[in-house]
């Protein structure tokens, strides 16, 4: 089979359907004419917003962040043929997919798991019902609990299922979306239950299920996640590369001590401060809320109260492939993003770092100035170390990329950011000499693969041109930066506005 170009059409192997896919262009498609004609990125807005009710629709909110992830879409294979960062940019666009280097032994074990989770939901209803009858023989969880999972689980189109009607394609989608929270629920209650019991003989054996538990529930969600690939004419080889961060948490956090996949880039700082990327998902359009910046869904959050509040730059984000924004957690608690995004400045391919943002407890003052009632001074005081950590993975991820520079944007809505930018070597351009790699034609194809027409104009804010952040005291149109990568001695002497 052709494998389609356009959302909507079913290649061979996968989970989805035509009908399945319809509904989310028709919820895609609601929620465009729900919203105002004035309403800034509308298009790109619906697609991301219908999107996401369609997948709450199908699993509820509890599963949001784990199974509605739209990289797929974003990252549409038509989409990345057409618009070649290497090609045309000499950047390897690899490290904006995944922070892990592909090296032949990683891909091919997430290979092989992607292979095996690629199974007929038959294959996982089998397997669960075994898991469901060992619960009851071992008596691990109340006598009724196993049978009223069951029932639950083949009770999908309002009658009782054997396993023959399960095989039927037109039950998979539905018979999918009550196998993921089901197996999350079971896993649940056995945590719960491991907790309960003391160290018996049993312990183990509950452990020893949990484990394979956790296993159906990943490749369940992989599966699922790779129909919607599938669906969009991707091959197994695409999926891994452009999935490559979700693959390997599912792994490991099955298989902790699998050697060949510690992967996690190497750092001069303490294990408990980790960066990754941001997942395309329906938290991140609240990720602005959460650290106080100027793309807040409520401007209330804001910080900065006179800067324009520019929420409306986040649905086109979502759907650019090259953009992508980092987070530095310690001890998985989130403490700084920043943002990146290839450029081309000057004639010259460029990794751009902006929006580097801290969440409230990490601000030493509020927005009136005054001591921050809330600060985490703990966190403050590593706070270097923190910058540091973020730096060292933009780095790595621009020397991987080719990149000939790395800027580093310094308006923060934390001024330590701001005086730790402030200590790089310092770069200067005029914005006129900056262009965004594919920014609007890739985000625009996104969007008609998924409405199948485009007509709205794409709004999208590039920290690098923007002069109306703060004043630099630079002569109209220049811009400073600091410099993470390059050569410093290049750089010439700011050209500073006169008096």
């Amino acid at each position: 089979m052709v494998p389609t170009e356009r959302f909507g059409g079913a290649c061979a192997g996968s989970y989805g359907s035509d009908s399945h896919f319809h509904q989310l262009r028709s919820l895609v498609r609601e929620r465009f004419e729900s919203l105002q004609p004035e309403t800034r990125n509308r298009e790109a807005r619906a697609v991301c917003e219908g999107l996401f009710g369609g997948f709450s629709t199908s699993f509820g909110p509890h599963f949001l962040g784990r199974l509605d992830d739209i990289t797929s879409i974003t990252c549409h294979p038509s989409t990345l043929r057409q618009f070649d960062l290497k090609r045309d940019f000499g950047l390897d666009p690899n490290p904006l997919f995944s922070l892990i280097e592909m090296k032949p032994p990683i891909r091919q074990i997430l290979t092989e798991f992607v292979l095996t989770a690629s199974q007929k939901p038959d294959f996982y209803a089998e397997a669960l019902l075994e898991y469901l009858q060992e619960i009851n023989s071992q008596a691990l969880l109340g006598p009724a609990t196993p049978i009223s999972i069951a029932g639950y689980l083949f009770n999908i189109t309002g009658s009782p299922m054997t396993l023959s009607q399960v095989r039927a394609p037109a039950n998979w989608n539905r018979f999918i979306s009550n196998l993921v929270p089901i197996c999350a629920r079971t896993l649940d209650l056995l945590t719960k239950r491991i907790r309960q019991l003391d160290q018996h003989v049993t312990v183990p054996d509950v452990r020893r299920l949990y484990v394979r538990m956790s296993e159906l529930l990943a490749h369940v969600e992989i599966s699922y996640i790779k129909s919607i690939s599938t669906m969009l004419g991707a091959t197994t080889e695409w999926f891994v590369t452009t999935h490559a961060d979700q693959l390997v948490t599912r792994i490991m956090s099955n298989s902790p001590n699998s050697s060949p996949l510690q992967i996690r880039p190497r750092s001069r700082h303490s294990s408990d401060i980790d960066v990754a990327y941001v997942q395309r998902d329906s938290r991140f359009i609240k990720l602005g809320d959460r650290y106080g910046d100027c793309t807040a869904q409520r401007v209330r959050s804001q910080v900065d109260p006179d800067v324009a509040n520019i929420h409306w730059t986040v649905y086109p984000w979502l759907l650019h492939p090259f953009y992508r924004v980092l987070e530095v957690t310690v001890a998985r608690a989130p403490a700084i993003k920043g943002h990146i995004l290839p450029l081309q400045i000057c004639g010259k391919p460029v990794l751009a770092l902006d929006a580097i943002e801290a969440v409230p407890c990490l601000r030493e003052k509020t927005r009136d100035g005054k001591d921050n009632p809330i600060l985490n001074r703990h966190l403050f005081e590593r706070r270097e170390e923190i910058i540091d950590r973020l730096f060292d993975v933009v780095g790595m991820i621009g020397d991987r990329m080719n990149a000939e520079e790395i800027h580093v944007d310094a308006f923060s809505n934390a001024e330590w950011v701001r005086e730790r930018v402030g200590r790089l070597p310092t770069r200067h351009y005029h914005v006129s000499q900056v262009s965004a790699a594919f920014a609007e034609e890739a985000i625009r194809s996104n969007i008609t693969n998924v409405l199948g027409s485009y007509s709205d104009t794409i709004q999208v804010e590039v920290q690098a041109m923007n002069l109306k952040l703060y004043d630099q005291g630079l002569k109209q149109g220049y811009k400073a930066v600091g410099l993470l990568r390059g050569d410093a001695r290049l750089s010439d002497a700011l050209p500073l506005r006169g008096p």
